[in-house]
């Protein structure tokens, strides 16, 4: 069985994953950053807004001359909007505290700067509050819980994601490798059947790959050169007929000549056509080796194949030089 690091589509996977593997790692943390950067920015443009909104309330509500538990009252409207943990209104020489709230022990914490300062899950933010000619200080705590719930929500749908993305990719790769190779193993087995023999077998492939149809075509048209050749000479043995033996020897020259020059042409055709595949693979991994950083893990990959690229092309070099001797096969009578 062959090796899948030596077939077309075994490498063409291989060539697809390493890019995927190189390439997926910063999208993914490039997608997911935007995301968490997205719903930070909204927490805090909400609870900015929501305080500055409490403050104006509080501000028309004339905090001076109200009672205690009205001002009580909207500073408990905030805990129970759901995002808000702490509330409290400080200034000339009072103090009122959401009456929702059991501890008291975060009204020394200074006031946050970005998402998660402070190493905790609460957002503190004061606000100015103008109470006739004194000024109060609003001091809002929010969760930041469910933002980092949805962070990390994100983190693992992104991941998800992507391992469904790479397994998609992968199976299509696969597949269309498949349908790449399938053509060259359909010339492959009839050139074979005619190697052996079977001069009747033509070389037709089912695709609609313009390189294959036009390799194809050339094929036939060698294999009918070739049973036009091995018709003449069957004439001139059948007119040449002087003795059995003679005979005997002409019919198997000419056997072996065909089957020689048959396998040099095929030989000769597929290898040019496979050097043809090789060219590209090499210019694309040398160009891709020097895009890449020099401290990068894929350029030992890269490196690999362009070693297995060069190792093929001396392959079909052998290949040529074969077929070449063939075509230098001299029938003598």
């Amino acid at each position: 069985m062959e090796r899948v690091d030596r077939t077309i589509a075994g490498r063409i996977t291989v060539a697809v994953l390493a890019i995927h593997l190189f390439v997926l790692p910063m999208l993914y943390f490039a997608v997911v950053s935007l995301v968490r950067h997205s719903n930070e920015e909204s927490f805090l443009n909400n609870v900015r807004i929501h305080t500055r909104f409490i403050a104006d309330s509080l501000e028309r509500f004339d905090v001076a001359a109200a009672a205690d538990a009205s001002v009580v009252d909207i500073l408990d409207s905030v805990v129970l909007s759901g995002d808000g943990v702490y509330a409290e209104l400080a200034g000339a020489g009072r103090k009122w505290t959401s009456s929702l709230i059991t501890s008291h022990s975060d009204t020394m914490r200074k006031d946050d700067f970005s998402f998660g300062d402070h190493g905790d899950s609460v957002y503190f933010l004061s606000a100015p509050v103008m109470s006739g000619s004194n000024e109060l200080s609003l001091r809002l705590g929010f969760d930041e819980t469910p933002i980092i719930e949805a962070n990390q929500q994100a983190y693992r749908r992104g991941g998800a994601i992507l391992a469904i993305y790479l397994t998609v990719v992968l199976t299509l790769v696969a597949l269309i490798g498949r349908r790449v190779v399938r053509p060259i193993k359909a010339l492959q087995t009839s050139s074979r059947s005619i190697a052996s023999g079977h001069l009747g077998e033509h070389l037709t492939v089912d695709t609609d790959l313009i390189e294959f149809v036009a390799l194809a075509r050339d094929l036939e048209l060698m294999r009918n050169h070739l049973i036009g050749i091995n018709r003449q000479l069957q004439d001139e043995i059948r007119q040449k007929e002087h003795t059995e033996l003679e005979r005997q020897q002409l019919e198997h020259q000419l056997r072996h000549r065909q089957r020689l020059e048959t396998v040099g042409t095929l030989a000769g055709g597929i290898a040019h056509e496979l050097n043809n595949i090789m060219v590209p693979i090499l210019l694309y991994s040398e160009s891709a080796m020097e895009d890449l950083p020099k401290d990068s893990p894929v350029k030992q990959d890269l490196q690999r194949v362009i070693r297995a690229a060069a190792r093929a092309r001396g392959i079909v070099q052998q290949v040529l030089t074969f077929s070449r001797q063939m075509g230098t096969v001299e029938v003598q009578p």
